[in-house]
C-alpha cells in the first residue's frame, strides 16, 4: 500500500461530481449544480495538495529523508492536471445536459 492513498484521494471528487451531479438531474439532492461543481473543484484543489504531500512523505520515508530522483513527483502532478481536466470536461458535459433538458 505504498502510494495508494494518494491515487483515492485523487478519484474522490471526480466520483462524487459525477455521482451526485447525476442525482442532481434526478432532484434527489437540494444542493445547486453550481454549488456541487464548486464543491468538487475545490476538493480536488485541496486533496492534490494534500496527495501530493503524502507522497512526498512517502518518498522521502522511502529514501531515508531524501528524495533522488523528483520524475515520480512529476508523473503524479501530470495526473493531478490531467485529472482536473477531466473534472472540468465531466462539468462543463453535465452542464450542457442539464440545459438542454431544461429546454424541453
Amino acid at each position: 500500500m505504498y502510494g495508494i492513498t494518494s491515487f483515492v484521494l485523487l478519484i474522490i471528487p471526480l466520483i462524487f461530481q459525477l455521482f451526485f451531479g447525476r442525482n442532481h438531474f434526478a432532484k434527489r439532492i437540494r444542493l445547486s449544480f453550481f454549488n456541487l461543481s464548486l464543491i468538487s473543484l475545490i476538493s480536488q484543489l485541496a486533496f492534490s495538495y494534500l496527495a501530493h504531500e503524502i507522497l512526498v512523505h512517502k518518498l522521502r520515508e522511502k529514501f531515508n529523508g531524501q528524495i533522488k530522483c523528483g520524475m515520480p513527483l512529476l508523473a503524479f502532478t501530470m495526473l493531478e492536471l490531467f485529472l482536473i481536466v477531466i473534472l472540468i470536461t465531466v462539468i462543463m458535459i453535465q452542464y450542457f445536459i442539464k440545459k438542454h433538458f431544461q429546454k424541453e
